[in-house]
């Protein structure tokens, strides 16, 4: 469906599907205090077992490893991000520069949250930027020629397509390419899993590119909102911190 709309028609009354959309999308972002799930996760050709748990707006903890056995934890923040790696006994401790080692780009926390929920970036404007919309049946692709972060000049300016499915009010992918880079990020939203009148992504499929290319499938299951929970992270003596 998506590869189809190479021969799309520009939507018409773009002001009327302008506001109904991004009010759409606007609106589907879930209202909940906490989120937790399991998690299959592929990639470089293996499968790796994990757990997910997120303080809305404030906090994401994720575990990962194999046997039963964890080999890695990352712990994320507004302003800070922990990562420990149990196999190599080594740790990173300090701010988003983490994920531009891994990625090329800085992101934010907003743009961490936003991906794995399956929204809309909010910190980005869509006020003012130049877009275009077409659609193929229920699937509106809206185009972005430039996206800036309205709370941080140094975040990267993106060039983004958003695929929104308006039946079933989804995003079903977001790709974006970071201006001035050839270091892009695309992600397919295959599944979703409802939840007390708000779905969460339950089948994702990642492709990044920062001089290499990078393939990560994720699947979500036992989801649940609103539990109690705790992230502990704690760094074990002896083990080196990652510079």
């Amino acid at each position: 469906m998506v590869l189809g709309l190479g021969s799309c028609k520009t939507v018409k009354d773009a002001g009327k599907v302008e506001r109904s959309v991004l009010r759409d999308i606007k609106e589907t972002d879930p209202v909940f205090k906490s989120y937790n799930a399991k998690l299959d996760i592929e990639y470089g050709g293996m499968t790796y077992s994990g757990t997910i748990r997120m303080m809305k707006d404030e906090a994401i903890w994720i575990s990962a490893g194999k046997f039963g056995f964890e080999g890695a934890r990352l712990l994320i923040t507004k302003d800070s991000v922990w990562f420990m790696n149990k196999l190599e006994r080594e740790y990173f401790a300090g701010d988003y520069d983490f994920f531009r080692r891994i990625l090329g780009f800085k992101v934010s926390y907003d743009m961490v949250e936003g991906l794995i929920l399956g929204k809309d970036f909010d910190a980005y404007d869509s006020s003012s930027s130049s877009y275009r919309f077409e659609e193929s049946g229920d699937i509106l692709r809206i185009s972005f020629d430039i996206r800036k972060d309205l709370n941080d000049e140094l975040a990267p300016k993106l060039k983004q397509d958003l695929f929104y499915n308006m039946a079933l009010k989804h995003i079903i992918r977001n790709y974006f390419e970071v201006i001035g880079s050839k270091n892009s990020l695309d992600i397919y939203y295959d599944s979703y899993f409802p939840i007390d009148g708000y779905s969460f992504p339950s089948y994702m499929r990642i492709n990044a590119f920062a001089g290499k290319s990078m393939k990560i499938v994720i699947k979500a299951k036992n989801q649940k909102i609103n539990d109690t929970f705790d992230m502990p992270f704690a760094i074990p003596k002896g083990y080196s911190l990652i510079k």
